[in-house]
């Protein structure tokens, strides 16, 4: 019985390679790349797109992402809460990030500080990704309407930095891919 549920692994392996090597003439395979690379970055940024910090006078911060790829554009759905001065009221904004991908660098940069020396909690590290010639091509909106533009987006992530890792590189096959696609 084992042999037989080998050799029936070895014929579906087969099948799969025979089908693959069909679809690259099509193109298939590298737009099944892209949106494995996407479902990977979608499915980290659930898991870790959470992170709140309070200080001993009421200070506050959390924010909680997730992202929706539409081509070469990502958005990143924000929720933020803040009380950072005195009286610390709580204040909740919602907002977008816009990211078109054909204008970003396609190293995405790993780091345990963000570009202001903050810091995640749990030793969690960043993920920043910067546009290519410095100019501000990621938009913030809220309901629609402008409220500012950046050079980079931080994105958090996990205390693993080989995890962090593979996401700043499937971050740089598609940032690679979009920029070809001109």
């Amino acid at each position: 019985m084992k042999v037989r549920i080998k050799t029936i692994g070895f014929l579906f392996a087969g099948l799969l390679s025979a089908f693959a090597f069909v679809q690259a003439g099509s193109g298939q395979v590298q737009q099944t790349g892209l949106k494995s690379d996407e479902e990977a970055i979608r499915a980290f940024v659930e898991k870790y797109g959470f992170f709140e910090t309070s200080g001993p006078n009421g200070e506050y911060n959390s924010e909680r992402e997730h992202v929706v790829f539409e081509g070469c554009r990502l958005t990143a759905h924000v929720e933020a809460v803040g009380a950072d001065e005195p009286p610390y009221k709580r204040e909740t904004i919602k907002f977008d990030v816009v990211i078109d991908l054909k204008k970003m660098d396609p190293k995405a940069v790993t780091t345990p500080k963000d570009m202001n020396g903050n810091t995640l909690p749990g030793g969690r590290e960043w993920i920043i990704l910067k546009t290519a010639d410095g100019q501000e091509w990621i938009v913030m909106e809220r309901e629609g309407k402008l409220m500012s533009a950046s050079s980079a987006w931080l994105f958090p992530g996990g205390a693993n930095h080989e995890e962090n890792q593979k996401v700043a590189d499937a971050f740089g096959r598609i940032v690679t891919a979009c920029g070809q696609a001109k």
